[in-house]
């Protein structure tokens, strides 16, 4: 996919991408929402360190299972 398609596409589209392998999805998916999830987990955990691992693990978690991701569920960002 291109960038500017990637940066346009829906987060729903790019998980189904992310669930056929595309890094470059999963990528843009990281860009949209690490900042937020990492800021969540450092207000969480009170420990930046614990807070990166914790966000690094969460988007491990959608590279794994993105295929599991079913928007009539919820957000993909929740």
């Amino acid at each position: 996919m291109r960038i500017e398609t990637l940066r346009a596409a829906e987060d729903n589209d790019l998980a189904r991408q992310v669930a056929y392998g595309e890094v470059r999805a999963f990528e843009e998916l990281y860009d949209r929402h690490s900042a937020q999830a990492f800021a969540l987990a450092l207000y969480i955990t009170q420990q930046p360190g614990v807070a990166e691992e914790v966000t690094q693990d969460a988007f491990l978690g959608l590279w794994r299972s993105a295929s599991l991701f079913d928007a009539n569920r919820g957000a993909l960002k929740t």
